[in-house]
């Protein structure tokens, strides 16, 4: 499955954070590269409360490239050494499944 998200990296956008902002209850992300607006959500009263999920959904692209490397060179090393293949297994499942979630599909 093909991503259709923005590509990364992203990075949050704070001006959207302070009271002196056209829109004071909303934090703004954008693309790291591009400076285009990736997406827009509502904040609590105090902005530092939403900055540790900020910060998760700023690396989202990040650690999906991470999860889908490390898949690829799971799938290697089984195809290397299939004897061993049991456990990475179990990582490569769980792995796929995350990823399929993030992509938009549906995991069993």
């Amino acid at each position: 499955m093909k991503a259709q998200f923005t590509p990364g990296p992203w990075r949050p956008a704070l001006t959207y954070c302070y009271p002196h902002s056209k829109k004071p209850d909303f934090c703004t992300l954008i693309n790291d590269s591009t400076n285009e607006w990736v997406f827009e959500f509502k904040i609590n009263q105090e902005c530092e409360k939403d900055m540790p999920n900020l910060h998760l959904i700023s690396a989202a692209p990040d650690m999906l490239e991470a999860l889908q490397q490390m898949v690829e060179r799971c799938d290697a090393l089984m195809e290397a050494y299939p004897e061993d293949a049991g456990m990475f297994r179990a990582i490569t499942k769980e792995s796929r499944d995350a990823i399929a979630k993030a992509l938009g599909g549906n995991t069993p």
